[in-house]
């Protein structure tokens, strides 16, 4: 991996807020899964970003379209995917498939 494709920080969070201050600008929207890491809504209003929570599938996935399409708009700046975001999608889930069968 090339030098400049690593972030060094104190934690998740903190490598977390540097991004989103490098992409986000005030009344950008930053959408994740919900409920997934309880800092992504308290990150987004950190950044003066319109927070934009997409419920989890009723088996605890997240709803990938959702994510994607649902949500994006001209001030879509981030869209987060957390991995693992639950017990069911722990370390040994090689992917999760799209509708058309892709590994996303």
């Amino acid at each position: 991996m090339a030098p400049d494709c690593v972030a060094v920080g104190s934690g998740s969070v903190g490598v977390a807020l540097q991004l989103l201050q490098a992409v986000v600008r005030r009344g950008d929207t930053v959408a994740y899964a919900w409920r997934t890491f309880d800092a992504y809504p308290l990150l987004a209003e950190m950044v003066g970003a319109r927070p934009a929570p997409v419920p989890l599938l009723p088996d605890g996935r997240q709803d990938l379209a959702a994510l994607l399409f649902a949500v994006l708009g001209p001030r879509t700046r981030v869209v987060v995917r957390c991995r693992p975001s639950t017990a069911g999608e722990g370390p040994g889930t090689s992917c999760q498939t799209s509708t058309d069968g892709n590994c996303i």
